[in-house]
């Protein structure tokens, strides 16, 4: 007995809903988590220890929001699907800019590399603002109607990611050689690094979940 259009798709969504809705309930707890210890913490470079945190926690309660909707049967131009969307994109978008600040903290070996990473910084913010702004303004959505590489939403470029996949790693090249102590920290930026390259290495079409809230 087939479903009707407006019955709720939750049961439609399966494993997969039940899976995304699993990996949410952790990120969310640990996003509000890590911007509380942001909030309790001091330092020069507390700035964008806030800026990660809001971006982590916008980010996963927007992209829940947007599964549980569709999963209730809202479309996919909802206004709380929209919107939703629209908070996380822009989280993402400025989530590299919040790493590159917490990567530029701190004394540099040379007055070059100092000047290098300032223009790198801001070219990141300029990246985030114009990612943003494109969203916001629908000419994404613009773009993915006229450029035959977007035409298909399934295997579309996901902008967000490979913009992360650029300035971290162009990030990591300027701002940490020389400037990054301890072992730890190394695992942890290289563990970043290898995660966001595999991100963008997965084919859209495996996260359908993603095109809702990217394009």
């Amino acid at each position: 007995m087939g479903s009707s259009p407006t019955q709720p798709t939750v049961l439609l969504y399966g494993v997969g809903f039940v899976e995304r809705c699993f990996h949410f309930g952790i990120g969310i707890p640990l996003s509000a988590l890590l911007l509380i210890l942001a909030l309790r913490s001091s330092g020069e470079n507390r700035a964008a220890r806030l800026g990660f945190a809001i971006c982590a926690l916008m980010f996963t309660l927007s992209a829940c929001i947007v599964q549980i909707a569709l999963a209730l049967g809202q479309s996919a131009q909802s206004l709380i699907v929209v919107s939703a969307g629209d908070f996380a994109f822009c989280a993402a978008a400025a989530w590299p800019v919040t790493i590159l600040g917490l990567w530029a903290h701190g004394p540099y070996p040379s007055a070059w590399r100092r000047q290098v990473g300032r223009a790198v910084f801001v070219t990141a913010v300029c990246s985030g603002v114009f990612l943003s702004f494109a969203r916001l303004s629908g000419l994404l959505r613009w773009l993915a109607d006229h450029v035959w590489a977007l035409e298909n939403p399934q295997e579309a470029l996901d902008l967000n990611a490979y913009n992360g996949l650029f300035f971290l790693w162009l990030g990591a090249l300027v701002f940490l050689p020389g400037r990054l102590r301890g072992r730890l920290s190394w695992i942890s930026v290289i563990a970043l690094l290898t995660g966001i390259a595999l991100v963008t290495s997965i084919p859209a079409n495996r996260l359908p979940w993603w095109r809702p809230v990217f394009f």
